[in-house]
């Protein structure tokens, strides 16, 4: 007796289907309120039950905590007394029910969605092993389904499957005549191209109504044989009312019979699909919450995810506190903005982290809850110190403070942090207090001396962001003039990091400044710098020009010590 009958947990409604070692029923599970596919071993078998749950274990340990529109889920751990696993129930067809494409739309969408899936897999790092039309449910109503309408074919049975980082031992069986690729039958070797191989075989088979390589003849050995020697019959001469080049380069491409022919990504085949047609909108399909891994730590998850530059890992950071939990409510929001966009295995933002309201609502909540003491110690912190130095939603907090702050008091603040750093020697931490204050001379002098010390020790990139930061100031204040020092230096480390096109232009700019005020020595020295620059480029007749008007200059001013040099 199956469990079905024998349970009081369980109510029998109808059959689904008769696996080699399985019965699958359709089942109201009491306990849960829903309805269920109840897989079984075979009844009075003791070896169809050994096979069986040695089966759905190694799915479970695959695929049993993720949570995929796209995967069929296993509800639950399967049971081994009596023998059971207890799946979402799918009440549409499988693919091998559908039989062949109507027309080119319904293919491309319908292969664009299986292949979804298969890219999902490649992000989480899984192969399937044993993909086939009987392996992947569509949604019930998918034929009246918008043209561009987001669904998801489901995937199942991952029992002959693996983790990329498992050896091929690990597998409990080698696949299925037929949709095995050539390296699986010659070597036993799968990848995401051998199961990109299968679903060759599948798209194939859909679109033509045949399957490439199985004929009358359908013992494994010969059909074994034609899959890594012969090639199928082109697509368009079986179906040219469907006739599509780019379709039909792509399945050819698909069935190569070198893995390494292959499209690299299912991402690749969705983009394909796509020029060849399809409306189906794959770009949504992946959601960062499908991918975030909380048995991970935040920054294995920020890392593995997010593939912008340093400046916005550090936004994430500061707006989510480092707490996985808010990272995954932020990457929703931006994915749902249409800010965030999946590509490849990871995300990329469009215009930058955008804060969710939400997000902020709770970090304010956070800080207006706390302490008078606490509150106080957090706005100087927003102003004062480095936020890396928080953690949690106390830097959150710092990050959101700045914003909602009067102005008043963040210079007044900023002012006496700024002095307290310059005493101590904090220069590059003291020009950014001063700049937060207003204080332009101030941030002009430790600037300077920060980036001196920076481009000593050949820090060019974060010298030239200090310099950067306090000349834009100057220049949205209109008072380029007082920071003729500053765009100096600037071009000096240019030069000295090695870009002598930007180093240039710097001097350029500093030039046109000083020459629309009286004769300062300064115009000598950038002209003389200059010259150096034009040397190390090996233009001397520029370099020559340069260093006759720095003489002109010196010479007019009297300035014996700089003639000299």
């Amino acid at each position: 007796m199956s469990p079905a009958h024998e349970d009081p947990r369980f109510r029998l409604i109808a059959p689904l289907g008769r696996g080699g070692t399985a019965d699958v029923v359709r089942v109201w599970v009491n306990d849960l309120g829903r309805e269920a596919a109840l897989k079984y071993a075979l009844p009075d078998q003791s070896t169809s039950l050994d096979e069986f749950l040695k089966l759905a274990k190694r799915e479970y340990e695959l695929i049993g905590t993720l949570s995929f529109p796209g995967l069929v889920r296993l509800l639950e751990p399967p049971t081994a007394q009596p023998g059971y696993l207890l799946l979402e129930l799918c009440q549409g067809p499988t693919l091998d029910q559908v039989g062949r494409a109507e027309n080119l739309d319904q293919a491309l969408r319908l292969l664009s969605a299986i292949a979804v899936g298969l890219e999902y897999l490649r992000a989480t790092e899984l192969v399937h092993g044993d993909l086939k039309p009987q392996n992947i449910f569509l949604p019930r109503e998918w034929r009246s389904l918008s043209p561009d309408s987001l669904f998801y074919a489901k995937l199942s049975d991952f029992s002959l499957g693996r983790r990329a980082s498992e050896s091929e031992e690990r597998r409990a069986g080698l696949g299925t005549v037929g949709y095995m690729a050539p390296e699986v039958i010659a070597q036993k070797t799968t990848s995401h191209q051998s199961d990109l191989f299968a679903f060759g075989v599948i798209a194939y088979q859909f679109v033509t109504g045949v399957h490439p390589f199985l004929n009358e003849d359908c013992e494994p050995v010969r059909v074994n044989s034609r899959i890594q020697e012969a090639s199928a019959p082109p697509v368009d001469q079986l179906r040219p009312d469907l006739a599509n080049p780019a379709l039909a380069q792509l399945i050819d491409q698909l069935l190569a019979k070198n893995a390494a022919d292959r499209p690299k990504t299912a991402f690749e085949v969705c983009e394909a699909l796509e020029r060849a047609g399809s409306t189906f909108p794959f770009r949504k399909a992946i959601r960062p919450r499908h991918l975030i891994r909380y048995r991970e730590d935040y920054e294995t998850n920020r890392d593995r995810l997010f593939a912008g530059p340093v400046n916005e890992r550090r936004q994430l950071d500061d707006c989510t506190g480092m707490s996985l939990d808010a990272l995954s409510l932020l990457a929703s929001a931006n994915f749902s903005r249409g800010n965030l966009a999946y590509e490849s295995g990871r995300f990329h933002f469009a215009e930058g982290v955008w804060w969710p309201s939400l997000l902020r609502r709770r970090v304010l909540n956070g800080f207006a809850s706390g302490s008078l003491a606490r509150r106080r110690r957090l706005i100087r912190s927003a102003i004062t110190e480095e936020i890396s130095t928080l953690q949690g939603q106390d830097r959150q907090i710092a990050v959101l403070l700045p914003h909602l702050l009067r102005a008043q008091t963040i210079r007044r603040l900023s002012a006496s942090a700024a002095l307290f750093a310059e005493r101590g020697q904090a220069h590059e931490r003291a020009a950014k207090l001063y700049l937060q204050s207003g204080d332009l001379a101030g941030a002009e002098r430790c600037a300077y001396q920060a980036a001196t010390t920076l481009a000593r020790d050949s820090h060019w990139k974060p010298a030239l962001r200090l310099l950067d930061s306090v000349i834009e100031f100057a220049c949205l204040r209109d008072r380029r003039y007082e920071v003729a020092q500053l765009l100096l230096l600037k071009g000096t480390v240019l030069k000295d990091s090695g870009d002598t096109v930007a180093a240039e232009a710097a001097y350029c700019e500093l030039i046109t400044i000083l020459e629309a005020r009286p004769l300062d020595k300064t115009l000598g020295v950038v002209y003389n710098k200059l010259g150096d620059l034009y040397k190390m480029r090996s233009d001397f007749e520029s370099g020559l020009a340069a260093l006759q008007k720095a003489l002109a200059i010196f010479e007019q001013l009297g300035d014996e010590l700089e003639y000299s040099h």
